[in-house]
């Protein structure tokens, strides 16, 4: 099992990464205090909002007119698995 990038904690501030199961660039932004934008690069339309809801317990929802599977509340490191 790889380890999950280390969450942006700045507002503003990114982590960009390869999503584990797709191979595919990930982008993480952090927009609130415990909300964060991800975006796959290769698909410049895919947009969801990743909330954060506890300690490491966060729950996906992907933007209005996304195709898109949410899911949640699971950690990080599931999330990270699944991209």
């Amino acid at each position: 099992m790889n380890d999950a990038p280390a969450l942006p904690t700045e507002i503003g501030e990114s982590v960009r990464f390869d999503g584990l199961s797709s191979g595919n660039p990930v982008t993480v932004t952090k927009s609130e205090a415990s909300a964060y934008d991800v975006r796959y690069d290769l698909v410049p339309t895919y947009v969801a909002r990743l909330d954060q809801d506890g300690r490491d317990s966060f729950t996906l929802t992907p933007a209005p007119g996304v195709a898109a599977v949410g899911g949640g509340p699971d950690t990080w490191q599931f999330f990270y698995e699944h991209f």
